[in-house]
């Protein structure tokens, strides 16, 4: 009478333990975490090379890291297997990814702001050169001076439309570079002018 007591009460421990290896074996790869993932990082890829690459980096490194962990966790037998780390991996992956493109959106608006500032001062000093050269009294000594600096000008007004096309073109980077370079020429073309 005892042994079969023992032994029902044996079966139904087994009948409650084996849900729980059942669900530890069949643990599914997180196909929709992934793919969120991979998603986040093509949407990162296109903007935060360019404005935010340690960010994007950052969430790449993590999400090699999940893959890793995937690909691992694929070799294990059924009733070891476990996605749990990789699904939290790909989750702080996504997560660097998206605040790598809000990082670069902000970064992109500020050197926007910038270049378009640098554009004006850019236009403005060309125009004070001009006007600089014009002011000068014509002399044969001189005649020499005053077509160099013309050509000069001249120079500087086609930089200032090209780097004006880089700013269209969304380099603003290249634009800001272009126009530092226009207002320094600028600035020792005036010099040179007035003597100064």
């Amino acid at each position: 009478m005892k042994m079969r007591h023992l032994t029902r009460i044996g079966a139904v421990a087994c009948l409650a333990v084996i849900p729980a290896l059942t669900m530890t074996g069949c643990a599914e790869i997180p196909f929709t975490e992934l793919k969120e993932t991979q998603a986040a990082r093509e949407e990162a890829r296109g903007i935060a090379l360019d404005y935010a690459p340690d960010d994007y980096n950052s969430a790449l490194a993590l999400y090699d890291q999940a893959r890793l962990e995937l690909e691992a966790q694929a070799g294990n037998s059924g009733w070891s297997r476990s996605y749990t780390n990789a699904t939290e991996l790909l989750a702080q992956a996504k997560q660097g990814f998206e605040a790598a493109v809000k990082t670069s959106l902000a970064m992109r608006e500020k050197l926007k702001a910038q270049a378009e500032e640098k554009s004006a001062l850019a236009t403005a000093a060309i125009e004070e050169v001009g006007q600089a050269l014009e002011g000068v009294r014509k002399t044969s000594r001189n005649r020499n001076d005053r077509e160099r600096w013309r050509q000069s000008i001249e120079g500087l007004t086609y930089t200032l439309e090209d780097a004006n096309e880089y700013l269209s073109s969304e380099y603003y980077r290249d634009s800001i570079g272009y126009f530092d370079t226009i207002i320094g020429d600028c600035e020792t073309i005036k010099a040179e002018i007035t003597g100064g």
